[in-house]
């Protein structure tokens, strides 16, 4: 038995040791504080961390599934305008923000892969085109809401949700343009003053298939020093928990735009290895992207492609007809998911007429003979 100890124990002192500078930062993450700060930035959410998180995710999705995890807990209020869902914990992270030039060329390569006829596209294209430097921002920023959800306090399970719709606002193009472009430049990690915060919306809403939880990311530019600083980018995020609801809320029927006239634009491939292009670059590994096999036992057909890669390249494909998307400095995306898209995949982006809303412009993506994406544009 001793002899046993003397040599199982200096492993296990070196595995510790070995994998604590890894794992031991992730630590805040199990303290049920309503804000958490880590210390390392967005772009070092990778390797052995991805790992230990996905399976933690898993482990925890499941042991909710039987009942011995924490249960969804939903605070109804009453009042003038009928009921109000919230959540009762406040809770947020914030952590250094980091991009690197060959973040640009990953973003490129999202772009890119799929086709060699595409036509060229630079770093400093990326950076002065507002639509895909949201795009950017959004996957770039997407760490703080993967620990965000990681937190122990957190009450969505993120295996057992999907994304259904995103909001994109630059709040300030040019000085986000000048501040990343400063960072670029030093190659300093972080930039100076940079922060990507996550906070949970503490406002819930109920709809047919469950509960939608909002989570807002921002990225602020500290200029103090204390953490906190204004919102330069700012990204609503809302993921639908699937639950089934004793009695069913009354939806109201969407609005039907089958008697206008779309005009098709043109299409574009997603191949079916580009969603771990996608995941390289955003560190969301989750396995519905990753893994055909795992994606077919969470109910889907396949694999598929991460939303906001299919918005990228839907931009980069308006931008190559020369369709003019910007409505100036300010602007904003919204985005709707309303149906997974399986890769590989062909995909044929239509546009509605402007005419009665010209400070809108809205987007089709569809697959399949049916709309899978909806963005609108907007200033």
């Amino acid at each position: 038995m001793l002899v046993l100890t003397a040599v199982i124990l200096p492993v296990l002192v070196s595995v510790y040791h070995y994998f604590s500078p890894t794992f031991q930062p992730l630590l805040p993450l199990f303290r049920k504080s309503n804000h958490t700060v880590i210390q390392f930035p967005t772009r070092e959410l990778s390797g052995g961390r991805v790992t230990l998180l996905l399976v933690y995710h898993i482990i925890r999705s499941l042991l909710r599934r039987i009942g011995f995890g924490p249960r969804l807990s939903i605070i109804e209020e009453h009042g003038r305008h009928g009921a109000v869902y919230k959540i009762k914990d406040d809770i947020s992270l914030s952590m250094p923000f980091q991009i690197i030039s060959s973040d640009i060329d990953n973003y490129l390569q999202c772009l890119l892969s799929s086709s060699s006829s595409s036509p060229s596209i630079t770093k400093q294209d990326i950076l002065s085109n507002g639509k895909h430097l949201q795009l950017l921002l959004s996957a770039l920023t997407e760490p703080s809401m993967l620990l965000l959800l990681s937190k122990v306090n957190c009450p969505i399970d993120p295996i057992g949700s999907v994304n259904v719709r995103n909001k994109f606002t630059l709040i300030d193009l040019p000085l986000c343009q000048r501040s990343l472009q400063n960072t670029l430049d030093s190659e300093s990690k972080g930039g100076p003053g940079m922060i990507a915060r996550s906070k949970l919306d503490q406002g819930v809403k109920k709809v047919k298939r469950g509960w939608e939880f909002t989570v807002i990311v921002e990225l602020l530019l500290d200029q103090t020093g204390n953490g906190t600083g204004s919102a330069i980018y700012k990204q609503e995020f809302t993921m639908l928990q699937f639950h089934k609801h004793p009695q069913l809320p009354s939806i109201p029927p969407p609005n039907s735009t089958n008697s206008i006239n779309v005009e098709s634009i043109g299409i574009f491939d997603i191949g079916k290895e580009e969603p771990w292009n996608w995941a390289r670059l955003s560190k969301d590994y989750n396995p519905i992207h990753t893994s055909s096999t795992a994606a077919k036992l969470l109910g889907f057909k396949g694999k598929i492609a991460h939303g906001n890669h299919i918005v990228s390249k839907a931009i980069q494909q308006l931008s190559h007809q020369k369709i003019q998307m910007d409505k100036g400095m300010q602007g904003w995306i919204i985005v709707e998911f309303k149906r997974p898209i399986v890769v590989p995949s062909t995909l044929e982006i239509k546009m509605y007429p402007q005419k009665t809303e010209k400070k809108k412009q809205i987007v089709e993506i569809w697959m399949n003979g049916k709309v899978a994406t909806t963005i609108t544009f907007g200033s």
